[in-house]
């Protein structure tokens, strides 16, 4: 052997030996198959999402929201009702909120354990518990019923602060003021005032007249959630609360994807909803594409209970606050235990008669949901690894005599690396 093969022969052993202890020191999960995490993607495009941290002793719940819209942004109005006021200084439009919500999403959402890359998204579209703007109004009370209680502009938003005694009085303002709310409706309304709730609305805060002609025209038709920066909300409150019920005005008959992370000192369920868990399903399929598939219908067969429509816990886990990235933190008290639970369900407007309170659940059961690769698949791609290897080997080792031996015996190690045959 002349020197130039030599050192190719040492390269290609130095090389192969590195891949090989790679292999092997990798961690293996399952039938000892190596596995990257990949998110399913089922549940980022909620119509309705939301971040609830409840605090029991304090009896404070702060609600981070933001809604699909699909339309111009100075159309968008919002009603959302909430047990007690905020004060001015606990209502924001947080810039990083939608950080906060990519950074649940990609901690709590259902993954697959393969060997390839690949990643794609579910979206869905719609509106929840938002109504249409009209001409901007005068503030004024011209309807007993309703206390205008401050009002502010943050970040381009007109926001209000309502009590209100009659839902009829209610109605009549917020129409007046450009929310549109639909007459009929009224006894949605009545729903929040006789709990003795009051009330947020959100509008785009349009310009004058004059100031409104020396704009630009308005950009095409827009479509994301709403508004850009989510809206945070802090107020007292004995439960854990979202209120749903508001969202049978604007939702589609055809139904709303909504999607709520909970932190709290234990893991939650809903009390006036059924609540139910989501187990990895059998799959036999290997593509990405049908393992979407197979989760999403597996997950449509858990919504429908004896007793109604469900909740589905996707995940539920405890963490220090300090475990969460800076945006998060902020919510949170760093050094104190939650219980972050996740919980997705699709409602129809027939399905929203209540707001959703959450209750401490009976356990606190760890739910994570990763579903494994089925096994015929995995086989395939460690005996091809196994063929690959064998064949670089026996190419470069091809002029020596042992060359077809060693190549079956790196093919084997191969095979042993990655978890047996």
């Amino acid at each position: 052997m002349n020197l130039h093969h030599r050192k190719a022969s040492a390269v290609a052993s130095f090389w192969l030996s590195v891949l090989l202890t790679a292999i092997w020191m990798h961690p293996a999960l399952a039938d000892g198959v190596i596995f990257f995490d990949i998110s399913l993607g089922v549940g980022h495009s909620a119509d309705q999402r939301a971040i609830l941290v409840f605090d029991p002793e304090t009896k404070t719940q702060t609600m981070v929201l933001s809604t699909m819209y699909v339309g111009q942004p100075a159309d968008f109005a919002w009603v959302i009702p909430v047990p007690n006021l905020p004060s001015r200084d606990q209502v924001a439009v947080w810039e990083g909120g939608e950080i906060a919500f990519w950074e649940l999403f990609d901690k709590t959402e259902p993954r697959l354990q393969r060997g390839d890359g690949i990643t794609e998204i579910v979206t869905i579209e719609g509106c929840s518990y938002c109504g249409s703007a009209g001409d901007k109004a005068p503030l004024g009370s011209g309807f007993l019923g309703v206390e205008v209680v401050d009002r502010l502009q943050i970040k381009g938003l007109d926001i209000t602060l309502l009590n209100a005694q009659s839902a009829t009085d209610l109605t009549g303002w917020l129409n007046a003021n450009g929310y549109r709310f639909p007459e009929g409706a009224v006894n949605v309304l009545e729903h929040y005032i006789s709990k003795g709730w009051s009330f947020v609305a959100v509008k785009v805060d349009t310009p004058d007249e004059e100031s409104q002609s020396m704009l630009p025209p308005p950009p095409p038709l827009w479509r994301g959630y709403f508004p850009r920066n989510p809206l945070k909300l802090t107020f007292r409150t004995d439960r854990c609360v979202f209120p749903m019920r508001i969202s049978s005005v604007s939702s589609r008959p055809s139904g709303s994807g909504i999607l709520i992370y909970v932190f709290a000192p234990y893991r939650v369920r809903a009390e006036n909803f059924p609540t139910v868990e989501m187990k990895p399903p059998t799959l036999t399929v290997s593509t990405l594409a049908d393992f979407r598939l197979a989760y999403q219908e597996a997950f449509q067969k858990l919504l429908d209970q004896p007793q109604g429509r469900a909740l589905v816990v996707e995940y539920a886990k405890p963490s220090l606050g300090q475990d969460f990235g800076e945006f998060i933190r902020s919510l949170l008290v760093p050094w104190q235990t939650y219980y972050l639970t996740r919980l997705r369900t699709i409602f129809r407007p027939d399905h929203m008669t209540d707001d959703i309170v959450f209750v401490p659940n009976e356990t606190n059961e760890i739910v994570d949901v990763i579903i494994i690769q089925p096994q015929s698949h995995a086989r395939l791609w460690k005996w091809s690894l196994m063929l690959g290897l064998a064949t670089f080997w026996f190419g470069i080792r091809r002029r020596q005599k042992t060359a077809k031996k060693e190549a079956l015996l790196i093919g084997l190690l191969t095979t042993l690396a990655l978890g047996g045959l």
